[in-house]
């Protein structure tokens, strides 16, 4: 079992905490062909299958020498999951404060020292309002990535990977990805993806980019 970090803002973790939210979609990088532009190659589509023999790796399903011309080397290594296999563990990181002063102490029990934005962000959009002294840094919301592994929260053991274009989502995936509970009323999967990814390039609802889909649930 391998652990790795993964990213997920407020409302994401909100939903996994109330557990509406088992599944994930992230745009596979580096992006592999589109299948509009293979089919215009080759006259047929194109897609990805499990590899058996390598956990988390995906070849190419179809005509190989039209997605190598377009993807170079991506039609022969294939696609290995970032987000690991069955069996692997994700630990989330969300943004935060240290709420006290001095450095960090991973030997230390963190829930008393450690304040989440996803919990009281809105109410302090600041930063905790706790007396830290004179540490500048102390109550200081810091961004997800800066996260260390001691003070994460939530640890989700991953149940399924597979690879998929986004428009291929299913009601009942879009019910798993917790699309009514982050948005607060039920609205379209394409509505929540495009809110997070709409302003860069080739990842929105419209362009209908590959994803993974990692499922999961909560780790006990």
């Amino acid at each position: 079992m391998t652990e790795r970090a993964i990213l997920f803002s407020g409302p994401m973790v909100r939903a996994i905490l109330a557990g509406t939210k088992t599944q994930t979609r992230r745009v596979v990088s580096p992006r592999p062909p589109r299948v509009e532009d293979v089919h215009a190659k080759a006259g047929i589509d194109y897609g990805w299958f499990t590899d058996r023999r390598t956990p988390g790796r995906f070849q190419v399903s179809g005509p190989v020498w039209a997605v190598r011309e377009l993807g170079g080397s991506i039609a022969d290594t294939g696609l290995s999951c970032p987000y690991g296999v069955v069996g692997d563990r994700l630990w989330v990181r969300e943004t935060f404060a240290l709420v006290w002063p001095g450095e960090y102490a991973p030997e230390s029990v963190h829930e008393n020292r450690v304040e989440y934005h996803a919990d009281t962000g809105a109410k302090y959009p600041g930063g905790w309002p706790n007396d830290c002294g004179d540490d500048p840094d102390c109550g200081r919301w810091k961004p997800s990535i800066h996260m260390p592994r001691w003070a994460s929260r939530i640890t989700l053991d991953v149940t399924g990977v597979r690879v998929e274009r986004l428009q291929e989502i299913s009601r009942a995936d879009a019910d798993a990805e917790g699309v009514a509970s982050i948005l607060g009323h039920p609205e379209s999967f394409a509505t929540l993806w495009n809110s997070i990814n709409g302003k860069r390039e080739g990842r929105t609802w419209a362009d209908n980019p590959w994803v993974w889909c990692v499922e999961f649930r909560r780790a006990t």
